[in-house]
């Protein structure tokens, strides 16, 4: 019934599935969430956190735990403990908040071996401080156990950029690097909107993440936008790009419909001034953008390639609020 021609079928099998699967049924969920149908995906995505979450009660109770009353020496006790640590030092991971942190993650691993998350705490610090080998590890380790369904497309993302990094096909996350990448101009001009839009996707994702969760792609993305992914991940004949999260698939000027939407006031107004003179930038940024990407840059006049870099500064400027009130969006 999951490969049934009928979308309405599909949805009904994965939403059966949640509430009367096993673990079992996971795998054969999993091949739903690229189905062609938004609601779809949604009712498997749902099906699998429901399971995983079942399974991880049971699993509680078979070993014990006590969460109103936990043992100094609990594994989750410690887990807490280096979260904490992990939130308070987000801006100052010095070697010895690195020590701290780590210390307490690895003793919760070595005390509740089940647990996902300290594993995943691990590898946000090890990415964070350019571990990025031991980042994959624990990243992989959290994958194989019962992770929640909202953390595995972050450890996706991250596996993903180790992978380009230990390449050497990575790129500089700093508009700083950028500006030092080359003296050509016409190459700086299609590193700077490269930059700019992977980083505004990023940022978008994150905010949405914080203020909706797993659900951010339903609550915060409108339904146009929406669609347009499903139509494009489906057309793409690149494997690779298949993987690729969904802002991926948008148009530039989708990134301006999104901050403007009306249920994302609160979310954006958090971290921008005006939300709507974002909105504004963009547009304006759009056709420089276009012309950049099509080939075409070395006409343009240095007034609008200020325009491009000045658009650059201001949402270097944003990279630093968010990550500063996020930590990363890793809490």
């Amino acid at each position: 019934m999951l490969e049934d021609k009928r979308p309405e079928v599909r949805q009904y099998s994965a939403k059966s599935l949640g509430k009367i699967g096993s673990e079992d049924a996971i795998s054969h969920l999993k091949q739903l969430l690229n189905d062609e149908k938004p609601y779809v995906r949604k009712a498997a995505t749902a099906a699998i956190k429901r399971i995983k979450e079942e399974i991880r009660e049971e699993t509680t109770k078979e070993d014990g735990w006590d969460f109103e009353g936990i043992a100094k020496e609990d594994g989750w006790n410690y887990f807490v403990k280096g979260k904490e640590s992990f939130s308070k030092y987000g801006d100052d991971l010095s070697p010895e908040h690195v020590k701290e942190i780590e210390t307490s993650f690895r003793k919760a691993i070595e005390l509740k071996p089940r647990l996902w998350a300290p594993h995943y705490y691990l590898g946000a610090l090890f990415y964070l401080t350019e571990r990025y080998s031991e980042a994959k590890i624990e990243f992989e380790k959290a994958l194989e156990k019962n992770i929640e369904p909202k953390y595995e497309q972050p450890i996706g993302y991250f596996l993903g950029e180790i992978k380009r990094i230990e390449s050497g096909c990575s790129f500089p996350k700093h508009l700083e690097e950028i500006m030092k990448m080359t003296s050509n101009s016409l190459l700086l001009n299609h590193a700077l909107i490269e930059w700019f839009e992977n980083t505004l996707r990023g940022i978008i994702q994150g905010i949405l993440n914080n203020e909706y969760g797993e659900e951010w792609w339903w609550e915060g993305v409108p339904s146009d936008v929406r669609k347009k992914y499903g139509e494009r991940v489906q057309e793409t004949r690149l494997k690779d790009e298949r993987k690729l999260p969904e802002l991926y698939f948008i148009d530039f000027y989708d990134y301006g419909k999104i901050i403007e939407a009306k249920p994302n006031k609160r979310a954006f107004s958090s971290y921008m001034t005006n939300p709507k003179e974002w909105k504004k930038r963009l547009d304006d940024l759009e056709p420089i953008r276009n012309a950049i990407m099509h080939c075409r840059s070395q006409y343009l006049a240095e007034e609008t390639i200020s325009r491009l870099k000045e658009s650059c500064v201001e949402l270097q400027k944003l990279v630093e609020i968010v990550n500063k009130k996020s930590k990363q969006f890793l809490s």
